[in-house]
């Protein structure tokens, strides 16, 4: 495998261009295995990584424009120091989609995506049934560009990300009661643990994942979500071809920004950045593209590690990011329904495995 490519696809005002400025944070915040994606060239940036620094705040001076035309960002999957193979994300022109708008754009789309070894389609999360019908209209539509590519590439897997879930109702108090809860938790432990941080701290980082998951589960169980899921998979699984997929929740800030669509405001007293679902997103799409492949076609030599150890530590480290409370899955219910399941994929069948 000489390089990646994953497309996002995504309407207008969606989060798309934010989505992926939060993937840039696997770049340090990395689990057990040690993954991370960089900047192809490290003293270079990316759209990605730009738009990591300014939604962060750690670049004060830039603004978020959004995307026009194509966009792409050439990074590297690595391990520890390692380079693993690179990566290139492309971003794409949200109103492209839309029927009768940007037909350059749209047919450039069409050309190029049968070369893609993986899709993230983008929606924001719907609150109510307009919402709910609109974003089924624009799932559609999206699932009429993929249908390009996997008539091309039957193993593409397609990655759903219902964004904005901090716009919830049920959402808006996760961050307060959350923090609550943690900051109760630190006071036992340092009390069951005196003078040992190193094993306050290695608790810490899990339980705090569970007070935090245990509230998004409440959050997106609501029934526009569930509809958007089925029919999802509805699409999917009558599609003639064994597709890859599953549904993440995303925030691309994290919860208690107060408005996900002033960053000024989120990077006031709250500017603790914390994005939630995008990192597991991105490495479960890799993950599944890999699994897809058979093992004469992975280049063990190059990569430097067999395919079965390369993805069965990808699926730890995804797994890492729920326990730490960067990300939802359903670890407690994982039969074949559960559309918020994480299974190892024998089979990556369309909404059962994975």
């Amino acid at each position: 495998m000489n390089t990646m490519k994953l497309m996002t696809l995504g309407y207008s005002n969606v989060g798309k261009t934010y989505f992926l400025g939060s993937l840039f944070k696997l770049s340090y915040d990395v689990g057990s295995k040690g993954f991370s994606i960089q900047s192809k060239k490290f003293n270079e940036t990316t759209d990605v990584s730009s738009v990591f620094g300014i939604v962060s705040g750690v670049d004060q001076t830039g603004s978020v424009s959004t995307t026009v035309d194509i966009r792409s960002s050439s990074m590297v999957l690595k391990r520890g120091a390692n380079d693993l193979f690179d990566i290139e994300v492309t971003d794409i022109e949200g109103q492209a989609l839309e029927p009768g708008r940007s037909l350059e754009v749209s047919e450039k789309i069409i050309e190029k995506i049968t070369d893609y070894d993986g899709l993230i389609l983008i929606l924001e999360a719907p609150q109510n049934d307009a919402e709910c019908d609109l974003s089924k209209q624009q799932l559609s539509q999206m699932l009429n560009f993929a249908g390009k590519a996997l008539g091309r590439n039957e193993k593409i897997p397609i990655t759903l990300v219902i964004n904005k879930i901090d716009r919830l109702q049920k959402s808006r108090d996760i961050k307060k009661l959350a923090d609550e809860e943690v900051a109760i938790l630190k006071v036992e432990l340092m009390k069951k643990y005196p003078g040992n941080p190193r094993k306050v701290a290695q608790e810490m980082r899990f339980r705090e994942g569970s007070a935090i998951n245990r509230h998004v589960k409440t959050a997106i169980n609501t029934f526009e979500i569930v509809d958007i899921c089925e029919n999802f998979f509805n699409f999917v699984r009558n599609t003639s071809l064994s597709v890859p997929c599953k549904v993440f929740l995303s925030t691309s800030f994290g919860f208690g920004s107060g408005s996900t669509d002033n960053i000024n405001s989120f990077l006031g007293e709250n500017g603790l950045y914390k994005p939630y679902g995008g990192g597991a997103c991105f490495l479960w799409t890799i993950y599944a593209r890999l699994k897809s492949q058979s093992v004469a076609a992975f280049d063990e030599d190059s990569v430097g590690t067999s395919l079965d150890t390369l993805t069965r530590d990808l699926l730890e480290d995804i797994t890492e990011l729920h326990s730490r409370g960067k990300a939802y899955y359903d670890p407690e219910d994982n039969n074949g329904d559960n559309i918020f399941s994480l299974r190892n994929v024998a089979s990556l069948r369309s909404g059962v495995d994975g």
